[in-house]
């Protein structure tokens, strides 16, 4: 599982992206997930995507430029790929209403109806793209699954999915058999335990009654889509199925969901386990005595909030000392400039899987009384405020460019957060102000 670094560029780059001549493939969807409020070009496989936000009379859209003037298949492969990770991350619903090409600019599908679903902030830790055949087939089947409207064709797509692994349909019964008890949505579960009381067995229900009523027809049973009654059971059948079909992804094809991501939370020291020895690594994580530590760690370290202006005195700051915080067992990281002038302590909690600063104690700025100094406080105090309003801390390796943690937003308590902020808004413009002092003298 790889938590690789997902870019979001700014409004700069979008324009300028627009601005190029060449040949637009731009997909035209629906969708209930929440779509970018705004104009967000995304990296995906070393490509660059373009979402486009919905308007009262266009569809939101995807698109892919390409510099040769040709309708590109991959291009819509790629976005197809795209999409499917997404849908298995978000659930709702994705379906492409159609797709327009041509240039120098996207060309987009006019729309009836005005409601929209849409989203201030489009960001994602984990984002899978797997090179396997069929666990790409995989996604791609639960997207058809959530976007069909009609559930008879919605169950057989979350089936196929198992039909993916096993072929023999003694197999499929078999891991669903296997399976059942570690189903875990309510609806699916409710429908698990009715079952239970009412088949002889439930995977055999599933793959007669269902699966195979479905497909086939002139044999009993068959479903009738005019059946109100056979809808209704399978509308009732589908949660389970769709769970199951959950399961079998993450299990089986081993992309994990969401759900699991958010709960094993492991997304905030990823990139550290890969730095520092596993015994140490294991040791913490697992509370035990650690020696007196001696590690030398010629390493520099960008401390940055998602999607805000990096933060000068905090690029670039080499990791001086790496120490155990005893008895919380947790590694302290202090990191220095190189011009001495910031100190910033990070603190790996790798037994809760977080990274932690103190944004007032664990941050020391030195003022020797020239520009340089004054900006830094400047910085400092913008960076309180970005942090403070739900900034999302990352932590990058600044000689590689890789992210090496990726934390949920903070959540200050115990504030009062609107003046506090205007503090910290009072605090920057000062230093603003004494650095211009400064200069001057």
């Amino acid at each position: 599982m790889d938590f690789k670094y997902m870019n979001v560029f700014s409004d700069d780059n979008i324009e300028s992206h627009l601005k190029r001549p060449g040949f637009w493939e731009v997909a035209n969807i629906k969708q209930q997930i929440g779509w970018p409020e705004r104009k967000t070009l995304i990296e995906f496989r070393n490509n660059i995507l373009l979402l486009l936000p919905e308007d009262d009379i266009l569809y939101p859209c995807i698109a892919f430029w390409n510099k040769n003037i040709v309708q590109n298949n991959e291009a819509r492969i790629l976005i197809n790929h795209y999409l499917s990770t997404l849908l298995w991350l978000e659930g709702g619903v994705i379906y492409i209403v159609g797709w327009t090409s041509g240039g120098p600019h996207p060309i987009r599908m006019r729309k009836s109806g005005s409601a929209r679903i849409i989203r201030s902030i489009f960001h994602y830790k984990y984002f899978p793209d797997p090179t396997d055949k069929n666990t790409r087939l995989a996604l791609a089947l639960y997207r058809e699954a959530l976007s069909l409207n009609n559930v008879a064709y919605s169950f057989l797509s979350f089936y196929k999915i198992i039909n993916l692994k096993y072929s023999q349909g003694s197999d499929q019964k078999k891991w669903i058999e296997d399976n059942l008890k570690k189903v875990s949505e309510r609806d699916a579960i409710k429908r698990r335990e009715e079952l239970s009381d009412n088949e002889d067995s439930v995977s055999d229900y599933i793959y007669v009654s269902c699966r195979c009523a479905i497909a086939h027809a002139g044999t009993e049973p068959t479903i009738d889509p005019e059946n109100y009654d056979d809808k209704k059971r399978l509308g009732l059948d589908l949660p389970l199925i769709k769970n199951l079909a959950e399961i079998m992804i993450e299990q089986e094809f081993g992309i994990k969901s969401t759900k699991t991501i958010n709960r094993e939370h492991y997304y905030e020291l990823y990139g550290f386990k890969k730095i520092f020895d596993p015994d140490l690594v294991r040791n913490l994580k697992e509370r035990k005595e650690i020696p007196v530590l001696n590690i030398e760690m010629p390493l520099s370290l960008s401390v940055r909030l998602w999607n805000k202006k990096k933060y000068l005195p905090f690029e670039r700051l080499k990791v001086n000392e790496v120490r155990i915080n005893h008895p919380r067992d947790f590694l302290v990281l202090t990191c220095i400039s190189d011009d001495k002038l910031v100190q910033f302590e990070l603190y790996l909690d790798f037994a809760n899987e977080k990274l932690k600063i103190d944004p007032f104690d664990g941050i020391i700025l030195i003022d020797n009384k020239d520009e340089k100094s004054s900006n830094y406080f400047a910085e400092y105090f913008r960076f309180l405020q970005n942090y403070f309003a739900n900034g999302r801390l990352e932590v990058w390796n600044a000689d590689s460019e890789e992210c090496l943690s990726q934390c949920d937003a903070f959540i200050p308590v115990n504030i009062e957060i609107g003046s506090t902020i205007d503090q910290f808004k009072k605090q920057e413009e000062f230093y603003i102000n004494e650095a211009l002092s400064r200069k001057i003298k």
